[in-house]
């Protein structure tokens, strides 16, 4: 009878082992951080537990014990295991904040296998229990992009090359449902700029830290799950989102790197923003560009970028329209207003639609407190003077100075001249000048106003 029973014991242990799979393997971290290396298990089992003391994780040549890291070693029922690198909990947090529902796992060596997971040849994963028994067994394949790790299709079918695939995600889904399973799949293939970057402070004021904007101009909602952003460097890309994220056609979002700094700038936009905290890549404010990938890793939109086109000033620099070119210089310009950006709002310096010549209008007119002078150039972007003088043709205020513009701009004029005192009544001259640096003046014009005090 006792030996009927330790049969039966052995066979209920052995089909609990028997549930627990490889589920995913990260052996070429984005870098060269071995300690971001990590293999995933996953219990296939509905009901059972299983203690996971004395099982190892190696390859052929060398085996290294499974280890608690916080949480105990006992796997739950269809709960997914993550084991890292020793060095991963002092020298990175590329995978932070990790899934609360995963059981945290280390080794109780430097590193998996001997010497970290090979990068230049395949090499197996080999998963052992207590006994010393092969519970599962995967050689990976070669090839992957950086940071993208292999992952398994269907968690509860063998480890054969057909049953494991790229994962469509920089980093890797380590303790969450993988991108390939086909409950994951999202087949829809987007167009490049279907999606497009519409906005980015890449040369922020001391006090304000770095934002993207994003623009869907498709017609269509776009699931920004999965999807990275990087810069110029692609091993610097970071997911946007780890959940559905749809974004609507015509609307905004917001891609930033602090969330403390962009409320304090921006309070009124957190509704729509993506924080990407952790791993954020900085951008160079010389030249770089802006790069956003779908789930697949397919580029829909880059923009380079540089500090010369912003001419010294902390401001945001805008898209002048969506349907532009993103690649073409003067379908961009430095923010014209006093706020220096306008995430999650149309940028200060769009153009729906050119006029054909350059108007100037003053409202009210005559006026005595304050006048609103409002102009519209035939141009995308300009410089502009826009000067007041009074009847003897001697300049009084300038409200621009070779300020940048877009096509259309509205300022107030209090009726006081550069040095804050009040003019006196009589007749002035608003004049604006729209010029750039290549080709000059590019129109002019003038309007009478009347101060009447």
């Amino acid at each position: 009878m006792t030996t009927i029973l330790h049969l039966l014991l052995s066979l209920i242990v052995s089909r609990a082992e028997a549930s627990v799979v490889l589920s995913e393997v990260m052996f070429d971290p984005s870098g060269s951080e071995y300690y971001d290396e990590y293999v995933e298990l996953f219990n296939t089992s509905e009901t059972e537990s299983v203690d996971l003391t004395g099982w190892a994780i190696g390859d052929d040549e060398d085996s290294d014990g499974i280890a608690a890291a916080d949480e105990g070693m006992a796997l739950g029922p269809g709960q997914f295991g993550l084991i890292l690198d020793p060095g991963y909990f002092e020298k990175s947090d590329r995978y932070d904040p990790l899934p609360d529902d995963a059981l945290i796992l280390t080794i109780d060596d430097g590193s998996f296998g001997k010497g970290g997971w090979s990068n230049s040849m395949a090499e197996p994963v080999i998963l052992t229990d207590s006994e010393g028994n092969e519970i599962a067994r995967y050689v990976y394949t070669l090839g992957n992009a950086p940071g993208h790790s292999d992952e398994k299709i269907l968690l509860e079918v063998g480890d054969s090359l057909e049953n494991w695939a790229d994962s469509r995600r920089d980093g890797g889904t380590p303790g969450r449902r993988n991108s390939v399973d086909p409950s994951e799949r999202d087949e829809t293939i987007y167009d490049a700029r279907d999606v497009v970057i519409n906005e980015v402070l890449f040369a922020p004021p001391a006090e304000e830290s770095e934002w993207v904007e994003l623009f869907n101009r498709s017609g269509r909602s776009v699931d920004l799950n999965g999807w990275t952003f990087s810069d110029e460097d692609s091993l610097s890309a970071r997911l946007m989102a780890i959940e559905p994220f749809p974004l609507a056609p015509g609307e905004y979002v917001v891609i930033a790197a602090d969330r403390a700094c962009f409320a304090r700038a921006f309070p009124h936009v957190l509704s729509r923003v993506l924080f990407v905290e952790q791993g954020w890549p900085a951008l160079n404010n010389s030249s770089d560009a802006a790069v956003i990938r779908d789930a697949t890793g397919k580029v829909i939109d880059r923009v380079p970028f540089g500090e010369d086109q912003l001419r010294g000033r902390k401001v945001s620099l805008e898209r002048i329209h969506p349907d532009l070119e993103s690649g073409d210089p003067d379908n961009w310009m430095a923010h014209v207003t006093v706020a220096g950006g306008s995430p999650g709002a149309r940028n200060s310096v769009y153009v729906e639609r050119l006029p054909t010549r350059a108007s100037l209008v003053a409202s009210p007119n005559p006026f005595d407190e304050r006048t609103i002078l409002s102009y519209r150039l035939p141009l995308t972007t300009a410089y502009a003077h826009l000067w007041i003088y009074n009847s003897y043709g001697q300049l009084v205020r300038k409200l621009l100075d070779a300020d940048p513009t877009g096509s259309e701009r509205a300022l107030v004029w209090d009726g006081r001249d550069d040095d804050g005192a009040r003019l006196p009544m009589g007749i002035y001259i608003v004049y604006l000048e729209a010029l750039n640096a290549r080709k000059g003046v590019l129109c002019r014009e003038k309007k009478a106003v009347v101060l009447a005090r």
